[in-house]
C-alpha cells in the first residue's frame, strides 16, 4: 500500500466504524465496546489530517476523484458528523434520551451552522462566487483570514465540545467503578485539550 493512502484509509475507516456502532445501537451491544469503537474513530480523525501532510500525493497528473475540488473536505467533515451522529444514535436508544436532546443536538446545530457560515455559495448578480465572510469583514473592519479563522476556531471549539459531551456521558454510564469513571474522565480533558490544540484555526482550510 502506498503511505499517500493511509490519510484515505483513516477518513474512510470512520464510515465502517458508523455502521458497526449503528448496528450495535440496533443489537443492543454493550457500551463498553461502542465506546471504544467511537474512541478509534475520533482518532483516525485526529491522525488523517497530520499524515495526509506527512505523506502527500505525488504530482503525477493522475486524475482522483476522491482528491479533486472540494471532495475531500465534503467527505472528511461527513464522516466526522455521520461517526457522531450515529453514536448519539446509539446513546438516545440505549443510554438516555434526555441528554442526547439536551446536550449533544444543540452543540452539533450549532457547529452545522458556523460551518455553513464558512462554506461559499453563487451570487446571482454577477454568476461569481463570494463568501459570507467578506461582508462580515467590511462590516467588522477586520481582514478576511482573521475572521474566517475566528469562525474555523468556533467550530472546533464546538466539535470538541460536542464530542466531549457524547464520551462523557457514556462514562458516566458505564458500569464501573467511580475511580474507574474519573480516572477515565481526567484522560479525556487531557486528550480533548490535545485534540483542539492539533485542530487548531488554519485559514488554509476554508
Amino acid at each position: 500500500m502506498k503511505r499517500y493512502h493511509i490519510a484515505d484509509l483513516l477518513t474512510l475507516s470512520r464510515v465502517f466504524f458508523s455502521i458497526a456502532i449503528v448496528l450495535f445501537a440496533i443489537n443492543g451491544t454493550s457500551l463498553g465496546l461502542t465506546l471504544a469503537i467511537f474512541c478509534v474513530g475520533e482518532v483516525t480523525d485526529a491522525l488523517d489530517g497530520p499524515f495526509h501532510v506527512l505523506y502527500p500525493y505525488p504530482r503525477d497528473m493522475r486524475y482522483r476523484f476522491w482528491r479533486e475540488g472540494n471532495f475531500p473536505k465534503f467527505f472528511d467533515t461527513g464522516t466526522d458528523i455521520l461517526l457522531g451522529v450515529s453514536f448519539a444514535l446509539y446513546l438516545y436508544l440505549r443510554v438516555s434520551q434526555i441528554f442526547v436532546l439536551w446536550v449533544f443536538l444543540p452543540s452539533l446545530s450549532i457547529g452545522l451552522f458556523v460551518t455553513m457560515m464558512i462554506r461559499r455559495h453563487p451570487q446571482s448578480r454577477d454568476g461569481g462566487w463570494i463568501d459570507d465572510m467578506d461582508r462580515i469583514r467590511h462590516r467588522a473592519k477586520l481582514r478576511r483570514d482573521d475572521v474566517i479563522d475566528d469562525m474555523i476556531g468556533i467550530r472546533r471549539v464546538l466539535y470538541v465540545c460536542a464530542v466531549f459531551t457524547l464520551i462523557l456521558g457514556a462514562i458516566i454510564a458505564l458500569k464501573i467503578g467511580v475511580g474507574w469513571k474519573i480516572l477515565l474522565i481526567l484522560l479525556e480533558i487531557v486528550v480533548a485539550i490535545v485534540v483542539y490544540a492539533t485542530k487548531r484555526p488554519r485559514s488554509k482550510e476554508r
